[in-house]
């Protein structure tokens, strides 16, 4: 989840039961914004048509959202890494902390290591940045950034 532009979250209710049956996850202006699905629905059957973003459910453990992919097209994980096949699978799990959804930079930037859910026990006694007023961009709406320790972003 890393970019230029702002992490877009928002929820689809159901038109019935007003109850939350997904989450779309986006922040990209050339990008669909990933659906997770948390209505408990299956995934689609292994002949079903494969796209770029796959098909994602989820479920909330605690504070985490725990998602599951299927339905990948063929493609590489990185433009320059490794092929992944239509059989492959991803798991991600996002970490709230009250009404943030933050990602530590050692924790971007940290590796193999960070790819697993054993990781998030190093991140005990992770402060979330400081909320940016002013000068970031945000216009004041509350989003985190990284300050120098005066309320001043870097």
């Amino acid at each position: 989840m890393l970019g230029p532009f702002g992490l877009r979250i928002s929820s689809e209710l159901d038109p019935v039961t007003g109850k939350i049956v997904a989450w779309k996850i986006g922040g990209w202006v050339d990008r669909d914004a990933m659906t997770v699905w948390v209505d408990g629905r299956p995934h689609p059957s292994p002949n079903a048509p494969h796209s770029y973003g796959g098909f994602t459910t989820g479920l909330w453990e605690g504070d985490t959202l725990t998602t599951y992919t299927t339905h990948m097209k063929a493609s590489m994980i990185r433009r320059n890494g490794a092929p992944v096949s239509d059989q492959a699978t991803m798991t991600m799990h996002i970490i709230r902390h009250g009404d943030l959804l933050t990602i530590p930079q050692e924790a971007v930037l940290g590796g193999a290591e960070t790819m697993y859910p054993e990781y998030h026990k190093k991140l005990t006694g992770y402060t979330p940045p400081a909320i940016c007023k002013r000068y970031c961009g945000c216009g004041g709406l509350g989003v985190p950034c990284i300050t120098d320790g005066s309320g001043v972003p870097r």
